[in-house]
């Protein structure tokens, strides 16, 4: 039986990433609030070398499954626990490779008044063969922005107050990255609740008649353009996240009165 890597190369070039993506399975964590179960969308990549045509898939399923019941046994109560040791054991079942990179996304989800609020994150672990490891966490979340200019506009040509005059409305969303070089870990929890200071207003799931009044006389009482929520985000992350870190924000906001939306990116280093 001849094996993959004795087979000629098809192209006489390295690939930066080679692996899995899109695997659903299911976590178990042990966290400060109990046990918690949870889907997940997995990927997980290696670099391949220039002498390999490529890589064995199964091995990068079979070391999350390694690592998540490892994790089991020995009630390790973080995520950032169980992917670094992923990406340990893909570097182990994949010798000829110096680098691999773990991930997982799903969704959770705050309790906030009376209805649950969905957060979508991403967590992923690079490690390279000589030890170094790099840890990012990935945030979104949707709120509202209440456009400034076109109440001033009509502010001006009703003769009414700013704050009680009306203008348009559109979701927005939020993807706040932070990487470190070393492990730690952050509450989800507390940077969503912080992260949701960025918009206008947060939404909502649930929303009775008077709640969803207030959310909208409050949203017009604090306006922002997609601008103002990537920067607001920025100065979110750099007063809570602890250096050295990178950070990166992407906001968008989905146009009301448009045919198009509106994005703003920053990424940065903290020190």
């Amino acid at each position: 039986m001849v094996e993959i890597q004795d087979m000629p190369p098809r192209h006489p070039y390295p690939l930066d990433l080679v692996g899995v993506k899109g695997v659903r399975y299911q976590v178990t964590i042990r966290s400060p609030e109990g046990i918690i179960r949870f889907p997940v969308v997995y990927n997980a990549y290696v670099r391949l070398s220039q002498d390999r045509r490529a890589v064995h898939l199964s091995r990068n399923i079979e070391a999350f499954i390694e690592a998540l019941l490892e994790a089991e046994k020995s009630g390790k109560e973080s995520l950032e626990s169980l992917m670094e040791e992923t990406a340990v054991k893909l570097l182990e079942r994949h010798d000829y490779t110096d680098y691999a990179l773990a991930e997982i996304s799903l969704e959770y989800y705050l309790e906030i008044g009376k209805s649950l609020e969905p957060v979508d994150v991403t967590l992923s672990v690079e490690a390279w063969r000589d030890g170094r490891r790099k840890w990012s966490l990935t945030i979104g979340l949707t709120g509202i922005t209440a456009c400034p200019h076109a109440q001033i506009n009509i502010s001006r040509m009703l003769g009414t107050p700013r704050e009680s005059t009306p203008t348009h409305m559109q979701r927005a969303r939020i993807e706040a990255s932070v990487s470190f070089r070393e492990k730690r870990v952050y509450r989800i929890e507390d940077l969503a609740l912080r992260l949701m200071g960025a918009f206008s207003q947060p939404t909502r799931t649930l929303l009775k008649k008077e709640d969803e009044a207030d959310l909208i006389i409050r949203a017009h009482r604090n306006p922002k353009l997609v601008e103002d929520v990537a920067r607001d985000a920025l100065k979110i992350l750099e007063e809570t996240i602890e250096p050295p870190a990178e950070i990166c924000v992407r906001a968008v906001s989905q146009e009301s009165i448009h045919p198009y939306n509106v994005f703003a990116e920053r990424c940065m280093v903290v020190k």
